[in-house]
């Protein structure tokens, strides 16, 4: 028997993910200057995301986003509309 899927369209929330992010950083104790440290990109593109202000985030940043701050990565996507 053969299943036919139907793809869905995702996008991240970014918005959502920057105010997270910016409240575990300050959670934490962490700079940006200290955060940015532990991160693959500089403390301004930290600044950035932590506004919401990236729609076209690196796959690789976000999961280190996620990676540092102890965030399920799943909680950030919807169905695009």
């Amino acid at each position: 028997m053969t299943h036919r899927v139907r793809s869905v369209a995702m996008i991240l929330n970014y918005v959502r993910l920057g105010n997270d992010c910016l409240g575990r950083r300050l959670e934490l104790g962490l700079s940006g200057e200290g955060a940015a440290v532990l991160l693959p990109f500089d403390k301004t593109t930290l600044y950035t995301y932590e506004r919401g202000k990236e729609p076209n985030m690196k796959v690789g940043n976000f999961l280190a986003l996620c990676n540092l701050y102890d965030l399920d990565p799943r909680d950030y996507f919807e169905l695009e509309r």
